[in-house]
């Protein structure tokens, strides 16, 4: 039984040495893992804190164009604003030019039928120049014509006032027209 309890106690040292050289590699390895652990730690570390560098550089960034989107959006509304405006500025000049160019053509109607009127008033005045004169000639000579002529002065006379009412009507009718105008 010595024998046996000899072996027993190298069988136990053995065991005891094998336990120990199997915990120290366990040891070492838990060791290098850890260190190996460590190091993607550190790496790890590292790239998070690179990350957060760069994440801030593209908030900062990103703040940045918001602001300049702010403002060009602002910009736009305004040029936008602007556009409309001009447009019912447009709409209105054009309405005006439309309303001008209608009294225009008005104008020129009356214009035109005022010459006609004036054309018409010449020619009345040259005829009665002509008969003035065509009596003149023969008054010398005849005096028994004497109440015709006088009758046809008279004849002149209202026809020539009439003729001034009539220009005095036209005038009054272009000075009206031309102050409506000049009003608009």
């Amino acid at each position: 039984m010595i024998a046996t309890e000899s072996n027993k106690s190298e069988f136990v040292e053995a065991s005891e040495i094998l336990t120990a050289e199997m915990l120290q590699t366990e040891n070492a390895k838990l060791e290098e893992s850890n260190s190996s652990m460590a190091n993607k730690i550190k790496n790890l570390q590292n790239f998070i804190s690179e990350r957060k560098i760069k994440s801030q550089k593209v908030f900062g960034k990103s703040d940045e164009l918001r602001k300049k989107l702010a403002i060009v959006q602002t910009h736009e509304k305004s040029l936008l604003n602007e556009l409309t405006f001009l447009e019912s500025e447009k709409e209105k000049l054009n309405e005006k030019y439309n309303k001008v160019a209608s009294d225009l053509e008005a104008n020129i109607l009356l214009l035109g039928s005022s010459m006609n009127d004036i054309g018409f008033i010449k020619g009345e005045t040259s005829s009665l120049i002509e008969r003035m004169n065509m009596l003149k000639s023969k008054a010398p000579g005849k005096s028994s014509d004497l109440e015709m002529i006088d009758e046809i002065i008279g004849q002149a006379i209202v026809s020539l006032k009439d003729l001034y009412d009539r220009m005095q009507g036209i005038e009054k009718n272009v000075k009206i027209n031309y102050y409506k105008n000049k009003k608009n």
